[in-house]
């Protein structure tokens, strides 16, 4: 943001060839900072015993391919931490019949609703679509909410949440992306019962407390929660 060419980017000076292209850190540039941070020497790190820098290496370089590989995995949303049914259950005709009805209730438009294809369940802004898989049955012998959240409430989580706050205004994924997801499906989806409303609710603040961070219910997630705004 304060790139300004001619002062500190390209064209610097006359017949300047030079480019700006993108850059992220490696592992072993980050194993070499962490070794300086602690007090070594670039002199030291050339000259360490090379099972203990590769064990560093090694160890960044599975840090940062995991960083990399959720901050690319933009368009796959998922509704649980655990798997809910399996995404790979292909889903029966019967299955499709019952989720369908049940988008209708919603309001949901079925022109939207691509059945099997996909990963998992959820909304892919790219194209504007739902996929539907396994993964949108609840399992209720499960103990995480999220897995016991109804098919309807998990199509509400994606069609008022997802679907209509496109594009989101959030990084794909965060926190803050699922919260109101779940938050805005509680509050404006019709024909969810009132369990369905609480645990929507109660998901979207189990977002919040899974990446660490501390939200007081409001007046709204009172009374859906509690039953009342006390």
């Amino acid at each position: 943001k304060d790139m300004m060419p001619g002062e500190n980017a390209a064209p610097i000076h006359p017949n300047c060839r030079c480019s700006v292209a993108a850059w992220e850190n490696d592992a072993e540039y980050e194993a070499w900072l962490d070794y300086l941070d602690k007090g070594g020497t670039t002199a030291e790190w050339n000259t360490t015993g090379k099972a203990e820098r590769e064990s560093k290496k090694q160890h960044l370089t599975d840090v940062y391919r995991r960083n990399k590989i959720e901050s690319q995995n933009i368009d796959n949303r998922r509704m649980a931490n655990s798997a809910r049914q399996s995404p790979l259950h292909i889903l029966t005709e019967n299955e499709i019949c019952s989720v369908k009805a049940d988008a209708e209730s919603l309001q949901i438009p079925l022109e939207i609703l691509r059945f099997n294809e996909g990963d998992n369940t959820g909304f892919i802004d790219s194209r504007k679509i739902i996929n539907i898989r396994g993964d949108v049955l609840p399992d209720p012998s499960s103990q995480q909410l999220r897995d016991r959240l109804s098919q309807k409430a998990v199509l509400a989580h994606e069609y008022y949440g997802h679907y209509k706050n496109h594009p989101s205004t959030f990084r794909i994924g965060e926190w803050r992306d699922e919260f109101r997801a779940s938050y805005c499906a509680a509050i404006n989806a019709p024909s969810l019962s009132d369990e369905e409303r609480r645990m929507l609710m109660l998901d979207a603040y189990d977002r919040a407390k899974e990446s660490g961070v501390r939200v007081s219910y409001n007046k709204k997630a009172r009374e859906l929660i509690y039953g009342n705004d006390e």
